[in-house]
């Protein structure tokens, strides 16, 4: 399963890469810290399943996800907001019928293991 994962913290990235290493199943994560990162990474890898940060810098994940539905080769991957923002967010209110799931910082493991369990082919 490849699994792609875009936020533009460090710290956000080296906690997921932690809890994400307790996970224990076959994975290949790829990070992106920029939507043009992960734009060139859908462009070039096979993607089964996305973790996107909303509230980035320039691009945000809004951005992305709108690019990845306007793709028929992309806007089948689930999309899982990770997020820190409250639950009545205008813009996560917005993308409520293109992605599939959201989840809050910090991310727990259990989450995680649902997520994947769930998405696995």
């Amino acid at each position: 399963m490849n699994i792609l994962v875009v936020d533009d913290s460090a710290l956000a990235l080296l906690d997921f890469k932690r809890k994400i290493g307790q996970v224990n199943r076959s994975m290949h994560i790829i990070y992106c810290e920029t939507v043009d990162q992960a734009i060139a990474t859908l462009n070039e890898q096979s993607i089964d399943l996305a973790f996107v940060d909303l509230q980035m810098p320039e691009k945000n994940g809004a951005d992305l996800i709108v690019y990845m539905e306007s793709r028929d080769d992309l806007k089948k991957i689930p999309i899982i907001i990770i997020t820190a923002t409250g639950e009545d967010s205008l813009l996560k209110t917005s993308l409520e019928n293109k992605v599939s799931q959201y989840i809050h910082k910090p991310v727990l493991v259990e989450d995680l293991v649902k997520i994947i369990d769930r998405h696995a082919q």
